[in-house]
């Protein structure tokens, strides 16, 4: 049988390390550790990871190419308050046919949506 890993892997503009940093640690309550200057490794609560490596605007992907790459899912306790905190710490909403979940985007990242954990 196979399973979805728990680590996700993004390369995301230098310029974008603080907002990165705080939409991580403020919106979603991850620990970071830092084993090199151009990578952030943040931790859930549950042991998933993302890991964020830091280059050159030219080899991340523009902000509009995000919406068309692959999108992700969060699963949280709480749906709203989660996406309170992802709002208040730099994430941009993202209009999208469903309306039963929140699509969000963080800084230089991904469209992901919020669900209910459980």
């Amino acid at each position: 049988m196979t399973h979805f890993g728990r680590n996700v892997k993004l390369s995301i503009d230098t310029a974008r390390r603080d907002a990165v940093r705080r939409f991580y640690e403020q919106g979603f309550g991850c620990t970071r550790k830092s084993p090199r200057d151009d990578l952030d490794q943040f931790f859930f609560a549950e042991g998933a990871s993302v890991g964020v490596f830091y280059v050159d605007a030219a080899k991340s992907l523009p902000d509009d190419a995000w919406t068309v790459a692959p999108w992700l899912e969060y699963l949280v306790d709480d749906v709203a308050a989660t996406e309170r905190a992802l709002l208040d710490a730099g994430a941009l909403s993202v209009d999208f046919a469903d309306r039963t979940h929140p699509y969000l985007r963080g800084p230089g990242g991904p469209v992901f949506r919020l669900a209910k954990r459980g």
